[in-house]
């Protein structure tokens, strides 16, 4: 089973399976366990300490992915690596060259504010 890890908004790492995001929760010796991050969620998994394969695999979640918050995470991190990396760029100029046309007025403007954040 195929599965990508991002960071959240605060830093941490996370995995997505099948459009689902989870979490970590711990970390042992060998496995890392994770949760489905919709708290109403209990499902778990559980993956190598290398972050290179599933162990545990998850089961039927009790509600749809979140396809869109996903793809947020994604742009809003490659928009922060841009930040760091082109420090010449203005904000909008990052944003518009990540961000995909249907973003939202208000998406826009948090993305703005991140890449501020970053600098």
């Amino acid at each position: 089973m195929e599965f990508e890890t991002f960071t959240t908004r605060l830093g941490a790492t996370g995995i997505v399976v099948n459009s689902h995001k989870f979490i970590k929760i711990k970390d042992s010796k060998s496995t890392i366990l994770w949760r489905c991050s919709t708290k109403r969620c209990r499902i778990s998994c559980s993956t190598d300490k290398d972050k290179t394969e599933i162990l545990r695999k998850p089961i039927d979640h009790n509600h749809e992915p979140n396809t869109g918050g996903i793809e947020t995470e994604r742009i809003r991190e490659a928009c922060k690596r841009r930040a760091v990396s082109e420090i010449n760029e203005r904000a909008t100029k990052v944003v518009c060259q990540e961000a995909k046309e249907g973003t939202n007025f208000r998406e826009f403007v948090n993305l703005k504010n991140c890449v501020y954040r970053a600098r």
